[in-house]
């Protein structure tokens, strides 16, 4: 048996196996070379690995980005910024979803740069190419109020937030006020948050794929490789903590 994530993640790695084979391949690819987990809150042995303390900062950073691509699909499959506007409540759970989501964009960001520099390579095309991401966040989340717009049916559009990559008028708070959002391109809040889901998903899978030979470099020129010992009798006492394979744990 190959060392996966469906057999030997931990809880979240095992829930999002689906989504890592179909939109993050390359998670698994650099988890099952350089993370692993030994099924006891802790991260596979690497015998001779001369970094440790950078190599479990990558684990961390690297189980967070997995962590909030799965949050943000989540949000996305409960279909709560496609529902109809109808009431207050309605209202308050879409800006939740709808703030939250960004946040996680954000952390995506963060986490995966983090991630990178860990690995000692010229990340600067990658920080260059994510950065848009950013922006966007920021507009949402340190901004003012992105204005919201009802169609017919009470589905929420939002104005084209303004980004490097975007020309022309389009949302940015210190510039325009809410009402200026009706001469604007808009989209559906539900369609730009899923492009962007599926744009930075794309984005830093494709620069995994880099981690992946830039590893494979790394443990060839030592030389070892990750120990796939994996006890699955081991549990998780979820009434007292929920630590992770990407955790610092030693034990």
């Amino acid at each position: 048996m190959s060392y996966n994530v469906q057999d030997h993640g931990d809880l979240l790695e095992k829930e999002a196996t689906m989504l890592i084979r179909s939109y993050f391949p390359y998670y698994e690819s650099v988890w099952s070379i350089f993370i692993g987990n030994k099924g006891n809150e802790s991260i596979a042995d690497l015998p001779n690995y001369p970094d440790e303390k950078k190599r479990k900062h990558f684990a961390e950073n690297s189980y967070t980005v997995l962590e909030s691509f799965f949050m943000t699909h989540n949000i996305l499959e409960s279909k709560i910024l496609e529902q109809s506007i109808t009431t207050f409540n309605s209202y308050i759970e879409f800006n939740k979803a709808f703030i939250t989501a960004f946040a996680l964009l954000g952390r995506i960001h963060d986490t995966a740069i983090k991630a990178s520099d860990a690995l000692d390579y010229d990340n600067r095309k990658f920080i260059e190419s994510i950065h848009k991401f950013y922006e966007a966040r920021s507009i949402v989340i340190h901004g003012k109020k992105v204005p919201l717009l009802f169609d017919d049916l009470g589905l929420l559009k939002i104005p084209f937030l303004k980004t490097s990559i975007i020309s022309g008028a389009a949302w940015d708070d210190n510039q325009y006020l809410w009402n200026d959002a009706t001469d604007m391109n808009i989209e559906y809040a539900s369609d730009k948050l899923t492009d962007f889901f599926f744009q930075l998903i794309c984005l830093v899978n494709n620069e995994y794929a880099i981690f992946y030979d830039v590893i494979q470099h790394k443990l060839k020129a030592i030389p070892t490789s990750i120990k796939s010992e994996h006890n699955s009798q081991l549990k998780v006492n979820s009434e007292i903590n929920l630590k992770v394979s990407g955790s610092s744990s030693t034990g």
